[in-house]
């Protein structure tokens, strides 16, 4: 499971103000974020982790349709 720091748990955190509905999963080596309801509050998420000492790899088309995710570690 990829670490979980406490920059990792504030960002959590902000991704929860952007939607509340917001799923996050631990996986081996890259925490998801998944279901930004828009471009724009992905990438504001993904601003705010690399912003905040973590890594991320961007915004990706979401795993549903109309939606946007982003891993972070």
């Amino acid at each position: 499971m990829a670490h979980i720091d406490s920059s990792c748990v504030k960002a959590i955190e902000f991704a929860k103000t952007l939607n509340s509905d917001i799923k996050i999963e631990n996986g081996i080596n890259w925490i998801w974020a998944y279901g930004f309801k828009s471009r724009e509050d992905a990438k504001k998420f993904d601003d705010y982790c690399n912003n905040n000492n973590c890594e991320t790899r961007g915004v990706y088309s979401g795993s549903l349709k109309g939606t946007y995710d982003v891993r972070f570690r």
